[in-house]
């Protein structure tokens, strides 16, 4: 079970971990994206040795921001 399937009886904000490929060894976490999409569409992703970056889980957000590239 995805750490998002595991809150989504609480409000508590999942782990949630789109950046390591060992998380999609199992398959894709639908459940993870599925909870992002609903909470978080545009999300900021901590790296562990990096700066981070924006996960975008809607596509007529993705849509916008690619036609964007000032922003």
């Amino acid at each position: 079970m995805s750490t998002a399937a595991q809150a989504a009886s609480g409000d508590a904000k999942p782990l949630i971990n789109v950046y390591d490929p060992v998380i999609y060894q199992a398959g894709v976490p639908h459940d993870d994206f599925t909870w992002l999409r609903e909470n978080a569409p545009v999300y900021f992703h901590e790296e562990p040795n990096g700066s981070g970056f924006w996960a975008l889980t809607k596509y007529d957000d993705v849509v916008r921001v690619s036609a964007d590239p000032k922003t």
